[in-house]
């Protein structure tokens, strides 16, 4: 049974305080999700709970830094991985030296798929582009990714 949508609206991060968190209200969770910082959470985020130690095992070791404790949630910072759009992701040596890398998708030639088991697009980490912590959006929109 598909979950019914409640109510989807923009307001301010509870995280970096700026006006661009998509919060999506739904029957059985509500999930915020930042345009501007990029982290995210939902309503089973809760500090302390099972939810939130498996998930935080389960992350690369940055992204278990960047985590912020903030109104009862756990919140951390997006990973987006579109195979044919690209990658925007954490990047970097600690809390204080960190920003969104964002790497286009290029498409594999064909006789080069099998090298990629299959894949038809690769992430051209040549040419990533590096964008403040707060320019989350600026780097989504590298990858094309409100473009439908």
């Amino acid at each position: 049974m598909e979950e019914k949508l409640i109510t989807s609206d923009i307001i301010n991060c509870p995280c970096c305080e700026k006006g661009a968190c998509i919060e999506t209200k739904t029957e059985y969770v509500s999930l915020w999700a930042c345009q501007t910082c990029g982290y995210k959470t939902h309503s089973r985020m809760k500090i302390g709970s099972n939810t939130v130690t498996d998930y935080h095992l389960s992350l690369p070791n940055l992204i278990q830094d960047l985590y912020k404790e903030v109104n009862g949630l756990v919140w951390y910072p997006s990973i987006v991985n579109i195979e044919e759009k690209g990658m925007v992701f954490p990047d970097g040596t600690s809390v204080d030296d960190w920003v969104w890398v964002s790497a286009k998708a290029v498409e594999i030639p064909e006789e080069e798929r099998s090298t990629f088991k299959g894949a038809m697009y690769k992430m051209d980490m040549a040419n990533a582009k590096k964008f403040d912590r707060l320019n989350f959006m600026d780097a989504l929109d590298h990858i094309n990714f409100y473009k439908v």
